[in-house]
C-alpha cells in the first residue's frame, strides 16, 4: 500500500522531527524504525488497517497448518502453544480462537503501538 503520510511520517510538513512528536533530540525508542505514536497513528489509516487484516490472513494460516500437521489435541496438551517475538499477538490470537492455549513471550510487548 502506498501510504505518503507513512513515507514522509518523518518531515516537518506532518510534524515529526527525527522520528519522534517533539523537539530533537529524539530519545524515545524505535520499533521497525517508528515511535509507538507513529504506529498507532499508522494502523488507524487504510493502509494500516489492510496491513492490520493482511497479518491477521497470516497468523489464521499459521494457526491452520500448525493444527493440520500436529492436531488441536496436541496443541493443547501440556500448556499450549508458546508464540516468540509474537507481539502484536497475532498468532495467539488465532490459536486462542481456537480454543488452543497460548502464550506470547516477547520483550516488546505493548510498546510498540500495534495492539492486537
Amino acid at each position: 500500500c502506498n501510504n505518503p503520510g507513512w513515507n514522509n511520517y518523518n518531515n516537518s510538513q506532518t510534524g515529526w522531527n527525527n522520528g519522534c512528536a517533539g523537539p530533537p533530540p529524539c530519545t524515545e525508542p524505535l520499533y521497525s524504525g517508528r515511535t509507538r505514536a507513529q504506529w498507532e497513528w499508522w494502523i488507524t489509516t487504510p493502509c494500516g488497517i489492510q496491513w492490520c487484516q493482511n497479518k491477521r490472513r497470516e497468523a489464521d494460516a499459521v494457526a491452520d497448518w500448525m493444527v493440520a500437521a500436529w492436531g488441536e489435541e496436541y496443541l493443547r496438551s501440556g500448556t499450549g502453544v508458546v508464540d516468540v517475538g509474537g507481539e502484536p499477538g497475532w498468532v495467539a490470537a488465532a490459536f486462542l480462537e481456537r480454543g488452543i492455549p497460548c502464550s506470547v513471550v516477547d520483550p516488546s510487548w505493548g510498546l510498540t503501538g500495534k495492539a492486537n
